[in-house]
């Protein structure tokens, strides 16, 4: 009983720790107290950007700063704040992915830390590592699936063919949903 609660209260601390040091990583040094502060929740972090990009200058900077005003009152440039949430968005949708896929939250964090652990940190990632190598048609078995070799070689255990199969159609679905064509002049074009 309390040896399976401390497990798993380390397992969250993992988890919370792996994503706090991808943020880390890519985030401007004046985002780091923002990010502690945050902890590991992504949407309390994307809020938090959302806020700061949307406050107003405070007057008086405004007044003396002129053109440059908006990012005054900023940590720091405001493409900072905006790469930063994007990186955010990312990892959330990660986690949406595989909620999908693992729906208990034990086997869910250790999916997600193995597949940060490979260096798979987004949905685009997840899907250009269950593709083929070549002509995406997934290989006929499992183990030659490109993500199964990053797993493997780091030790953990290789998804299973309807596992990468559901990864896949959730992917792609979730693609689709944010394509759309339009017709610009006698061309359509994708956006």
């Amino acid at each position: 009983g309390g040896k399976a609660v401390q497990q798993q209260q380390q397992q969250q601390r993992s988890y919370e720790e792996l994503i706090l040091e991808l943020l880390l990583q890519a985030a401007h040094p004046a985002l780091h107290p923002l990010l502690r502060r945050s902890s590991s929740s992504l949407p309390a972090l994307v809020k938090e950007i959302v806020d700061l990009l949307r406050s107003p200058p405070s007057s008086s900077v405004a007044l003396s700063a002129g053109a440059g005003a908006a990012d005054a009152d900023l940590p720091c440039p405001a493409e900072e704040l905006v790469a930063l949430g994007e990186r955010a968005l990312e990892l959330e949708e990660l986690a949406d992915v595989i909620r999908c896929q693992w729906p208990s939250r034990e086997e869910r964090q250790a999916a997600h830390i193995k597949l940060m652990r490979c260096g798979i940190d987004s949905p685009q990632a997840l899907l250009t590592a269950l593709s083929a190598p070549r002509g995406g048609v997934m290989p006929s078995l499992p183990d030659r699936c490109p993500l199964n070799q990053l797993l493997e070689e780091a030790g953990f255990k290789c998804l299973r063919r309807d596992t990468i199969e559901g990864l896949v159609c959730e992917l792609q679905f979730r693609v689709q949903q944010r394509m759309e064509v339009v017709r610009e002049g006698d061309r359509p074009l994708l956006v």
